[in-house]
């Protein structure tokens, strides 16, 4: 009899209702200007997730929608939206909507709930 191992990974679900916001790089380009945002990302994976948003924005392979991003240590899942600014500028934001990671822990992103005023 012949015995096969068989690893089960355990997932972890998180959810979150925060992450980092704002400006990641700025290309410029002849007289035009792009800027690459982050939207509730997540930090220790935010500067690899919006380099290979501007590689792909550089060589045409990207559009507004849904976006998978594969990294080496986890999988992020997101939202694109490309924005047309004044004159010759754009924005191009990543809003993250779940993270996998290789090790099980899986991150989903809620919005946070209203609180009241008393």
């Amino acid at each position: 009899m012949v015995l096969f191992p068989i690893a089960v990974l355990s997932q972890n679900v998180e959810h979150y209702s925060y992450g980092y916001e704002g400006i990641e790089r700025i290309y410029r380009k002849n007289d035009s200007v792009i800027l690459f945002c982050n939207s509730r990302a997540r930090p220790y994976i935010k500067d690899v997730v919006i380099d290979t948003i501007m590689k792909r924005y550089q060589l045409g392979r990207i559009k507004s929608g849904e976006i998978v991003i594969q990294l080496n240590d986890a999988k992020v899942f997101g939202i694109i939206e490309i924005t047309k600014g004044k004159e010759k500028s754009k924005s191009v934001t990543i809003i993250y909507e779940k993270v996998e990671y290789k090790n099980g822990l899986i991150e989903i992103y809620i919005k946070p709930k209203k609180q009241l005023k008393k």
